[in-house]
């Protein structure tokens, strides 16, 4: 997913002052992802169609735990 690699951001601290900050980077990426988790934003609405439609049967078939990974994942759609 293509992001910016320097971002301005603003907030508010846990005492409730306002905060400004300039990150850079990685930092410039990770911010951009967690801003995404609070939009509801998922990786996948960020993709053209073309790759969208290509990646689509993978993660239908991962949903359904047609996948083979070597840690523990919970599928909610697999039938025990």
């Amino acid at each position: 997913v293509p992001r910016f690699t320097e971002i301005r951001y603003s907030g508010f601290s846990a005492q409730g002052k306002r905060i400004e900050r300039v990150a850079t980077g990685f930092h410039a990426r990770v911010v951009q992802h967690e801003v995404d988790h609070l939009d509801g934003v998922l990786f996948t609405d960020r993709l053209s169609p073309l790759k969208r439609r290509i990646l689509k049967k993978k993660l239908v078939n991962i949903s359904k735990g047609d996948v083979d990974v070597p840690y523990k994942m919970n599928f909610p759609q697999k039938k025990k």
